[in-house]
């Protein structure tokens, strides 16, 4: 090709016009870059994404919350901060973020009660929680508190062998105790032939699987309870020694006999019949898109009546596959069902939900009725969804349906664990072998163009 002066002008004129343009589209991307934001989350499990409940959380919170972090002059933390507190702030503009330096402001410590450096204080109104850990969990947990307009009194009833809310062994409910508490409930016993009445704050009162009868006195208490509105919720076992067939009658709820069994289990690994997997809950206002399973070892069907003296409502939230059906007799051996036993078929309610409009009040009494308490226990609520299914269960109870548990958001892509081996092939790849077939390639491309 010829170069005249010509060319060199057009050549001129192109490479000006080139790079106008690209200057302009550079431009234009930073302006949108600033006006609009979009972000992708490659990370496993989506762990630097908000789950869709803390979302919620966030935006049905209406007003400021302010953040203090009383941290050292550590840019990693505070940047670990800014991270987390951030994707909140793109769903509710109005959390404010704020540092302090424990070592340079002391007299701020004392007056916000901090013990250590690295604590966070989550205020919103007149209340606040404390966090020694930031995670999306507490910090969502914290918001749940906080969203709450009054205390939530969980009361479980004591002194018939029912479930200890605070013991750590296997029959124990200390492992949900600790997340109720976690979640903004507070749970306290009690026991009516010592008190003679239940407290007028409590918010649900349990009754969880009692083994000795109640006395005739402690059954009205409960009655009374009951009729005057109070939320309540029951779990029950197959062979249940309690004499609370009154409270049956007056919520219209009939306990099937026998055992529910359901061969389901063994294709999971779990041996025992009587142990049966769920993964069915027809009512969505409880259980809000729950599809997860969760274990019940041991549970009794449950029939509600077409009528009851209280005119409750009835939904069953906890329903069993067709596979189902009560054993009636011994769960050993090879157990087949037997229509003529008096045997009946699934799918089993085995949790019952009950609720009316209270006379003279604007508001809802809410009832749930489930046909097993181990499900509860520390020994098996780590199975499947358990803790879950607890949370929400009670946050429906206390007419907290919109506040459900957030799990912890797991990060199994925090550590890259790489063998000798491979580190080996990677440093070889980049460090010799590309560098040789760059330079490789120079040079004949170089030499080609020599001959020219």
């Amino acid at each position: 090709m010829r170069i005249t002066g010509k060319t060199r002008r057009e050549l001129f004129i192109q490479n000006l016009v080139y790079y106008v343009l690209l200057i302009a589209i550079a431009g234009l991307l930073a302006w949108l870059s600033v006006r609009h934001s979009t972000q992708i989350d490659w990370s496993a499990n989506n762990r630097n994404t908000l789950n869709q409940v803390s979302r919620d959380i966030a935006q049905k919170i209406d007003g400021p919350v302010h953040v203090t972090a009383f941290v050292l002059d550590d840019e990693m933390t505070r940047s670990a901060i800014r991270n987390l507190i951030g994707r909140y702030q793109r769903y509710k503009k109005d959390i404010e973020l704020e540092f302090v330096n424990p070592q340079t402001s002391p007299g701020r410590s004392r007056e916000m009660n901090i013990n250590s450096a690295g604590e966070l204080i989550v205020q919103y109104g007149d209340a606040q929680q404390h966090l020694q850990q930031l995670t999306e969990e507490t910090f969502t947990n914290a918001l749940q508190k906080l969203a709450r307009k009054s205390e939530r009194w969980i009361v479980f009833l004591t002194g018939h062998g029912e479930r200890d809310p605070y013991a750590g062994n296997d029959l124990g409910l200390s492992k949900f105790t600790e997340r109720a508490g976690q979640q903004g409930f507070t749970v306290q016993s009690l026991n009516l032939f010592a008190e003679q009445n239940i407290p007028d704050n409590t918010s649900v009162l349990v009754i969880a699987s009692p083994q000795k009868n109640y006395l005739a006195g402690e059954i009205e208490i409960i009655l009374n309870y009951v009729r005057n509105g109070g939320n309540l919720l029951w779990l029950t076992e197959p062979e249940n020694p309690a004499n609370l067939d009154a409270i049956e009658k007056e919520l219209g709820v009939e306990r099937l006999p026998g055992v529910v069994v359901d061969a389901t289990g063994q294709m999971f690994g779990i041996t025992q019949p009587d142990f049966v997997l769920v993964v069915n809950y027809p009512d969505g206002k409880i259980m809000r898109d729950f599809n997860e399973f969760t274990l019940f070892p041991q549970a009794v069907g449950l029939v509600a009546g077409p009528a009851n003296p209280l005119e409750l409502t009835a939904v069953t939230f906890l329903q069993t596959l067709a596979r189902s059906w009560t054993e009636s007799g011994p769960i050993e051996g090879n157990i087949e069902f037997n229509e003529n036993a008096n045997e009946i078929a699934g799918p089993i309610d085995i949790g019952i939900g009950l609720s009316r409009t209270l006379q003279n009040a604007d508001s809802l009494q809410r009832i749930a009725v489930i046909g097993d308490g181990d499900f509860l226990t520390n020994a098996y609520i780590g199975y499947g969804s358990n803790m879950l299914l607890a949370v929400n269960i009670m946050n429906w109870l206390s007419h907290d349906d919109d506040l459900i548990s957030v799990d912890a958001v797991s990060a199994p892509d925090t550590q890259l664990t790489i063998s000798n081996t491979y580190l080996i092939t990677v440093a070889l790849l980049f460090l010799v072998i590309l560098p040789l077939l760059l330079v490789t390639a120079g040079i004949v491309i170089w030499l080609k163009r020599r001959k020219k």
